[in-house]
Protein backbone atom coordinates (compact mmCIF):
# COMPACT_ATOMS: atom_id res chain seq x y z
CA UNK A 1 0.00 0.00 0.00
CA UNK A 2 2.72 2.47 0.96
CA UNK A 3 4.98 3.96 -1.71
CA UNK A 4 8.06 6.13 -1.42
CA UNK A 5 5.87 9.20 -0.92
CA UNK A 6 2.06 9.24 -0.90
CA UNK A 7 -0.54 11.92 -0.24
CA UNK A 8 -3.02 10.46 2.26
CA UNK A 9 -6.35 11.73 3.58
CA UNK A 10 -7.48 9.86 6.71
CA UNK A 11 -8.86 10.61 10.18
CA UNK A 12 -5.76 9.09 11.85
CA UNK A 13 -2.21 9.38 10.55
CA UNK A 14 -0.58 6.92 12.95
CA UNK A 15 -1.06 3.72 10.89
CA UNK A 16 0.77 5.42 8.01
CA UNK A 17 3.53 7.20 9.91
CA UNK A 18 4.25 5.79 13.36
CA UNK A 19 5.56 2.80 15.27
CA UNK A 20 5.66 2.55 19.05
CA UNK A 21 8.12 0.28 20.89
CA UNK A 22 8.10 -0.99 24.46
CA UNK A 23 11.40 -1.63 26.27
CA UNK A 24 10.73 -5.34 25.69
CA UNK A 25 10.51 -4.78 21.94
CA UNK A 26 6.74 -5.12 21.47
CA UNK A 27 5.35 -2.97 18.66
CA UNK A 28 2.11 -1.07 18.04
CA UNK A 29 1.21 2.04 16.06
CA UNK A 30 0.15 4.05 19.11
CA UNK A 31 -0.46 3.76 22.85
CA UNK A 32 -4.15 2.96 22.37
CA UNK A 33 -3.73 -0.20 20.31
CA UNK A 34 -3.67 -3.61 21.92
CA UNK A 35 -0.18 -4.19 23.28
CA UNK A 36 2.12 -6.49 21.28
CA UNK A 37 -0.31 -6.49 18.35
CA UNK A 38 2.18 -6.00 15.51
CA UNK A 39 5.06 -8.15 16.72
CA UNK A 40 8.41 -7.71 18.44
CA UNK A 41 11.35 -5.78 16.99
CA UNK A 42 13.83 -8.10 18.75
CA UNK A 43 12.30 -11.09 16.92
CA UNK A 44 11.24 -9.52 13.61
CA UNK A 45 12.83 -6.85 11.47
CA UNK A 46 11.07 -3.55 10.91
CA UNK A 47 10.05 -4.38 7.35
CA UNK A 48 8.24 -7.56 8.48
CA UNK A 49 6.32 -5.55 11.08
CA UNK A 50 5.53 -2.46 9.00
CA UNK A 51 4.37 -4.40 5.95
CA UNK A 52 2.65 -7.23 7.84
CA UNK A 53 -0.89 -8.27 6.81
CA UNK A 54 -2.27 -6.84 10.07
CA UNK A 55 -0.55 -3.47 9.57
CA UNK A 56 -1.86 -3.29 6.02
CA UNK A 57 -5.37 -4.22 7.21
CA UNK A 58 -5.31 -1.45 9.82
CA UNK A 59 -4.33 1.05 7.13
CA UNK A 60 -7.05 -0.25 4.80
CA UNK A 61 -9.73 0.15 7.47
CA UNK A 62 -8.50 3.63 8.37
CA UNK A 63 -8.69 4.74 4.74
CA UNK A 64 -12.27 3.44 4.70
CA UNK A 65 -12.99 5.78 7.64
CA UNK A 66 -13.35 2.86 10.04
CA UNK A 67 -11.66 2.25 13.37
CA UNK A 68 -9.95 -1.14 13.19
CA UNK A 69 -10.96 -3.72 15.81
CA UNK A 70 -7.54 -3.51 17.47
CA UNK A 71 -8.02 0.25 17.87
CA UNK A 72 -11.50 0.07 19.38
CA UNK A 73 -10.76 0.91 23.00
CA UNK A 74 -12.46 3.54 25.15
CA UNK A 75 -9.22 5.46 25.66
CA UNK A 76 -8.75 6.11 21.93
CA UNK A 77 -9.95 9.65 21.18
CA UNK A 78 -11.46 8.50 17.89
CA UNK A 79 -13.65 5.89 19.59
CA UNK A 80 -15.88 8.67 20.98
CA UNK A 81 -16.20 10.63 17.76
CA UNK A 82 -19.39 10.03 15.82
CA UNK A 83 -17.95 11.69 12.72
CA UNK A 84 -14.33 11.10 11.78
CA UNK A 85 -12.78 14.20 10.22
CA UNK A 86 -10.00 13.38 7.73
CA UNK A 87 -6.66 15.15 7.66
CA UNK A 88 -4.21 15.41 4.79
CA UNK A 89 -0.61 14.27 5.26
CA UNK A 90 2.33 12.69 3.47
CA UNK A 91 3.09 9.00 4.10
CA UNK A 92 6.41 7.45 3.12
CA UNK A 93 7.53 3.87 2.63
CA UNK A 94 8.89 3.61 6.19
CA UNK A 95 7.52 5.21 9.36
CA UNK A 96 8.95 8.65 10.06
CA UNK A 97 7.70 8.74 13.66
CA UNK A 98 9.09 6.54 16.43
CA UNK A 99 7.68 6.38 19.96
CA UNK A 100 9.82 4.58 22.56
CA UNK A 101 8.75 3.68 26.08
CA UNK A 102 10.91 3.73 29.18
CA UNK A 103 10.21 0.63 31.39
CA UNK A 104 6.95 1.10 33.31
CA UNK A 105 8.55 0.60 36.71
CA UNK A 106 11.11 3.35 36.06
CA UNK A 107 9.76 6.37 37.98
CA UNK A 108 10.81 8.56 40.88
CA UNK A 109 7.31 8.85 42.41
CA UNK A 110 6.66 5.57 44.17
CA UNK A 111 9.94 4.10 42.95
CA UNK A 112 10.18 0.81 41.09
CA UNK A 113 8.01 -0.99 43.64
CA UNK A 114 5.27 1.38 44.87
CA UNK A 115 3.80 0.57 48.26
CA UNK A 116 1.24 1.96 50.69
CA UNK A 117 4.01 3.95 52.37
CA UNK A 118 5.53 5.08 49.06
CA UNK A 119 2.66 5.13 46.52
CA UNK A 120 2.78 6.02 42.85
CA UNK A 121 0.59 8.80 41.45
CA UNK A 122 -3.11 8.17 41.98
CA UNK A 123 -3.89 8.01 38.25
CA UNK A 124 -0.91 5.87 37.26
CA UNK A 125 -1.33 2.18 36.48
CA UNK A 126 1.61 1.58 38.82
CA UNK A 127 -0.67 2.61 41.67
CA UNK A 128 -3.48 0.28 40.65
CA UNK A 129 -1.47 -2.89 40.06
CA UNK A 130 1.02 -5.12 41.82
CA UNK A 131 4.63 -4.18 40.86
CA UNK A 132 5.23 -7.58 39.28
CA UNK A 133 2.25 -7.02 36.98
CA UNK A 134 3.61 -3.84 35.37
CA UNK A 135 7.31 -4.73 35.43
CA UNK A 136 8.95 -4.58 31.98
CA UNK A 137 12.30 -6.06 31.05
CA UNK A 138 14.72 -3.27 30.17
CA UNK A 139 15.97 -4.16 26.68
CA UNK A 140 16.09 -0.56 25.51
CA UNK A 141 19.68 -0.72 24.29
CA UNK A 142 18.96 -3.80 22.15
CA UNK A 143 15.72 -2.25 20.84
CA UNK A 144 17.49 0.96 19.90
CA UNK A 145 20.29 -0.94 18.14
CA UNK A 146 17.66 -2.58 15.92
CA UNK A 147 16.09 0.82 15.21
CA UNK A 148 19.23 2.87 14.68
CA UNK A 149 19.63 1.98 10.95
CA UNK A 150 16.12 3.37 10.33
CA UNK A 151 16.71 6.67 12.09
CA UNK A 152 17.58 8.24 8.73
CA UNK A 153 13.85 8.05 7.93
CA UNK A 154 12.69 9.46 11.26
CA UNK A 155 11.52 13.06 11.59
CA UNK A 156 9.91 12.80 15.03
CA UNK A 157 10.93 10.82 18.11
CA UNK A 158 8.86 10.61 21.30
CA UNK A 159 10.34 9.06 24.47
CA UNK A 160 8.07 8.47 27.45
CA UNK A 161 5.83 5.55 28.42
CA UNK A 162 4.33 5.32 31.91
CA UNK A 163 7.67 6.18 33.48
CA UNK A 164 9.47 9.46 34.23
CA UNK A 165 12.00 9.81 31.38
CA UNK A 166 14.40 12.08 33.30
CA UNK A 167 14.78 9.71 36.25
CA UNK A 168 18.31 8.26 36.22
CA UNK A 169 18.85 10.10 32.88
CA UNK A 170 17.14 7.29 30.95
CA UNK A 171 15.91 9.59 28.19
CA UNK A 172 19.47 10.61 27.43
CA UNK A 173 20.52 6.95 27.26
CA UNK A 174 17.91 6.34 24.57
CA UNK A 175 19.01 9.39 22.60
CA UNK A 176 22.60 8.14 22.77
CA UNK A 177 21.70 4.58 21.74
CA UNK A 178 19.91 5.95 18.67
CA UNK A 179 22.70 8.39 17.77
CA UNK A 180 20.26 11.31 17.75
CA UNK A 181 22.77 13.95 18.81
CA UNK A 182 24.63 13.56 15.51
CA UNK A 183 21.39 14.37 13.67
CA UNK A 184 19.73 16.66 16.19
CA UNK A 185 19.10 19.33 13.54
CA UNK A 186 16.85 16.91 11.61
CA UNK A 187 14.83 15.05 14.26
CA UNK A 188 12.08 16.50 16.42
CA UNK A 189 12.34 15.23 20.02
CA UNK A 190 9.38 15.17 22.39
CA UNK A 191 8.66 13.80 25.85
CA UNK A 192 6.38 14.17 28.85
CA UNK A 193 7.64 14.83 32.36
CA UNK A 194 6.12 15.19 35.82
CA UNK A 195 8.50 18.14 36.28
CA UNK A 196 9.99 17.03 39.60
CA UNK A 197 13.43 16.38 38.09
CA UNK A 198 13.62 19.34 35.72
CA UNK A 199 16.50 21.00 37.55
CA UNK A 200 19.10 23.18 35.86
CA UNK A 201 21.20 20.20 34.75
CA UNK A 202 18.34 18.33 33.09
CA UNK A 203 17.00 21.48 31.49
CA UNK A 204 20.40 22.24 30.00
CA UNK A 205 20.87 18.70 28.66
CA UNK A 206 17.45 18.55 27.01
CA UNK A 207 17.69 22.05 25.58
CA UNK A 208 20.78 20.94 23.66
CA UNK A 209 18.29 19.52 21.15
CA UNK A 210 17.19 22.50 19.04
CA UNK A 211 13.89 20.98 17.87
CA UNK A 212 11.90 19.76 20.84
CA UNK A 213 8.55 19.68 22.60
CA UNK A 214 8.24 18.89 26.29
CA UNK A 215 4.86 18.35 27.95
CA UNK A 216 4.52 18.94 31.68
CA UNK A 217 1.95 16.59 33.16
CA UNK A 218 0.43 18.64 35.98
CA UNK A 219 -3.14 17.44 36.72
CA UNK A 220 -3.51 20.18 39.34
CA UNK A 221 -3.58 23.94 39.77
CA UNK A 222 -2.80 24.09 43.48
CA UNK A 223 -0.38 22.47 45.97
CA UNK A 224 -3.22 20.82 47.88
CA UNK A 225 -4.75 19.05 44.88
CA UNK A 226 -1.34 18.16 43.48
CA UNK A 227 -0.37 16.38 46.68
CA UNK A 228 -3.55 14.29 46.63
CA UNK A 229 -3.03 13.15 43.03
CA UNK A 230 0.77 12.97 42.82
CA UNK A 231 1.51 12.01 46.46
CA UNK A 232 4.39 14.46 46.76
CA UNK A 233 4.35 18.02 48.09
CA UNK A 234 6.26 19.53 45.16
CA UNK A 235 3.77 21.66 43.27
CA UNK A 236 5.53 24.97 43.97
CA UNK A 237 8.92 23.51 43.06
CA UNK A 238 7.54 22.10 39.81
CA UNK A 239 6.01 25.46 38.90
CA UNK A 240 9.41 27.05 39.59
CA UNK A 241 11.07 24.49 37.29
CA UNK A 242 8.40 25.14 34.66
CA UNK A 243 8.90 28.89 34.73
CA UNK A 244 12.69 28.53 34.51
CA UNK A 245 12.37 26.17 31.54
CA UNK A 246 9.99 28.58 29.85
CA UNK A 247 12.56 31.37 30.17
CA UNK A 248 15.38 29.20 28.79
CA UNK A 249 13.78 27.80 25.61
CA UNK A 250 14.75 29.19 22.22
CA UNK A 251 13.04 29.36 18.86
CA UNK A 252 12.11 25.85 17.74
CA UNK A 253 11.65 24.57 21.30
CA UNK A 254 8.11 24.24 22.61
CA UNK A 255 6.46 23.74 25.96
CA UNK A 256 3.02 22.30 26.76
CA UNK A 257 1.00 21.48 29.88
CA UNK A 258 -1.35 18.49 30.03
CA UNK A 259 -4.09 17.98 32.61
CA UNK A 260 -6.30 14.93 33.11
CA UNK A 261 -9.58 16.13 34.63
CA UNK A 262 -11.65 14.26 37.22
CA UNK A 263 -13.77 15.02 40.30
CA UNK A 264 -10.64 15.54 42.43
CA UNK A 265 -9.12 18.37 40.39
CA UNK A 266 -12.11 19.75 38.49
CA UNK A 267 -12.30 22.84 40.72
CA UNK A 268 -8.69 23.64 39.78
CA UNK A 269 -9.32 24.16 36.06
CA UNK A 270 -9.40 27.98 36.31
CA UNK A 271 -6.03 27.95 38.07
CA UNK A 272 -4.64 25.64 35.38
CA UNK A 273 -5.49 28.16 32.68
CA UNK A 274 -4.09 31.08 34.67
CA UNK A 275 -0.82 29.18 35.21
CA UNK A 276 -0.54 28.48 31.48
CA UNK A 277 -1.08 32.17 30.71
CA UNK A 278 1.44 33.27 33.34
CA UNK A 279 4.15 30.90 32.11
CA UNK A 280 3.48 31.59 28.44
CA UNK A 281 3.32 28.03 27.14
CA UNK A 282 2.60 27.04 23.54
CA UNK A 283 -0.34 24.78 24.29
CA UNK A 284 -2.56 23.72 27.19
CA UNK A 285 -4.21 20.33 26.76
CA UNK A 286 -7.06 18.74 28.74
CA UNK A 287 -8.40 15.20 28.78
CA UNK A 288 -11.05 13.39 30.77
CA UNK A 289 -9.49 10.91 33.19
CA UNK A 290 -10.33 7.29 32.43
CA UNK A 291 -9.78 3.94 34.13
CA UNK A 292 -10.81 4.96 37.67
CA UNK A 293 -14.65 4.93 37.72
CA UNK A 294 -14.97 6.49 41.18
CA UNK A 295 -13.52 9.82 40.01
CA UNK A 296 -14.37 9.86 36.30
CA UNK A 297 -17.09 11.58 34.31
CA UNK A 298 -20.35 9.63 34.14
CA UNK A 299 -23.98 10.31 33.23
CA UNK A 300 -24.76 11.55 36.76
CA UNK A 301 -21.93 14.10 37.05
CA UNK A 302 -21.37 15.02 33.38
CA UNK A 303 -22.97 18.46 33.87
CA UNK A 304 -20.10 19.39 36.20
CA UNK A 305 -17.56 18.44 33.53
CA UNK A 306 -19.43 20.44 30.90
CA UNK A 307 -19.34 23.52 33.12
CA UNK A 308 -15.61 22.98 33.69
CA UNK A 309 -14.92 22.75 29.95
CA UNK A 310 -16.98 25.89 29.38
CA UNK A 311 -14.92 27.81 31.98
CA UNK A 312 -11.67 26.49 30.48
CA UNK A 313 -12.67 27.61 26.99
CA UNK A 314 -13.87 31.02 28.20
CA UNK A 315 -10.75 31.74 30.26
CA UNK A 316 -8.44 30.48 27.52
CA UNK A 317 -10.06 32.73 24.93
CA UNK A 318 -9.90 35.77 27.18
CA UNK A 319 -6.30 35.14 28.29
CA UNK A 320 -5.02 34.16 24.85
CA UNK A 321 -4.07 30.61 25.83
CA UNK A 322 -4.07 28.04 23.02
CA UNK A 323 -6.10 25.20 24.56
CA UNK A 324 -7.03 21.79 23.16
CA UNK A 325 -9.07 18.83 24.37
CA UNK A 326 -7.83 15.36 23.56
CA UNK A 327 -11.43 14.31 24.13
CA UNK A 328 -14.28 16.54 25.28
CA UNK A 329 -14.63 16.35 29.04
CA UNK A 330 -18.26 15.32 28.53
CA UNK A 331 -17.20 12.30 26.42
CA UNK A 332 -20.35 10.81 24.87
CA UNK A 333 -22.60 11.51 27.87
CA UNK A 334 -23.48 15.03 26.76
CA UNK A 335 -22.64 17.46 23.97
CA UNK A 336 -19.72 19.79 24.75
CA UNK A 337 -20.25 23.53 25.26
CA UNK A 338 -21.25 25.52 22.19
CA UNK A 339 -19.48 28.68 21.06
CA UNK A 340 -22.48 30.72 22.16
CA UNK A 341 -22.36 29.19 25.65
CA UNK A 342 -18.66 30.00 25.87
CA UNK A 343 -19.26 33.61 24.81
CA UNK A 344 -21.94 33.95 27.48
CA UNK A 345 -19.55 32.51 30.06
CA UNK A 346 -16.89 35.07 29.14
CA UNK A 347 -19.31 37.88 30.04
CA UNK A 348 -19.84 36.36 33.51
CA UNK A 349 -16.19 35.84 34.42
CA UNK A 350 -14.46 38.30 36.71
CA UNK A 351 -11.00 38.89 35.23
CA UNK A 352 -7.96 40.58 36.62
CA UNK A 353 -7.42 43.06 33.78
CA UNK A 354 -3.77 43.67 34.71
CA UNK A 355 -3.12 39.95 34.41
CA UNK A 356 -4.83 39.79 31.04
CA UNK A 357 -2.48 42.48 29.75
CA UNK A 358 0.70 41.30 31.43
CA UNK A 359 0.23 37.61 32.23
CA UNK A 360 1.80 36.12 29.09
CA UNK A 361 5.54 36.86 28.79
CA UNK A 362 5.56 36.70 24.99
CA UNK A 363 3.53 35.77 21.93
CA UNK A 364 4.79 32.26 21.42
CA UNK A 365 3.76 30.43 18.24
CA UNK A 366 0.96 27.90 18.43
CA UNK A 367 2.64 25.53 15.98
CA UNK A 368 4.34 22.61 17.76
CA UNK A 369 6.50 21.19 15.02
CA UNK A 370 6.11 18.54 12.33
CA UNK A 371 3.60 16.38 14.23
CA UNK A 372 0.75 17.32 16.51
CA UNK A 373 1.18 14.92 19.41
CA UNK A 374 -1.60 14.82 21.97
CA UNK A 375 0.13 12.93 24.73
CA UNK A 376 -2.07 10.59 26.71
CA UNK A 377 -1.12 10.26 30.37
CA UNK A 378 -1.33 6.62 31.35
CA UNK A 379 -3.61 5.83 34.25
Amino acid sequence: MLKTKTQISAFCSRPFKRLKFTPEGDVTMCCFQERKCLGNILKNNLEEIWFSPLAEDIRKETLANNLHTICKVDSCPFSKNKVQQPEDFIAKMFPDEFEIDIPSQHCNIGGETPSVKNPACMMCERHLRDPKDFYQQDNLEQVCKKLKPYMRHVKWLHIQGVAEPFWKDRIFDVLEYLGVKENKEKIWISTTTNGTLMNERHRKLFLEYPMSTITWSMDAGSPEVYKVIRRVDMYNKIVENLKNYSKEIKSGQFIHIHNNINVINIEDVDKMVYLAAEVGINRLDFNATYGIPAICVNKENVHIFKEAQKRIMALSKKLGVYTTFMRNLTLDFMDPPTEQEVEEEIKKLDFNEAFIKNGCPDNRPLDIGPTEQLVQITI
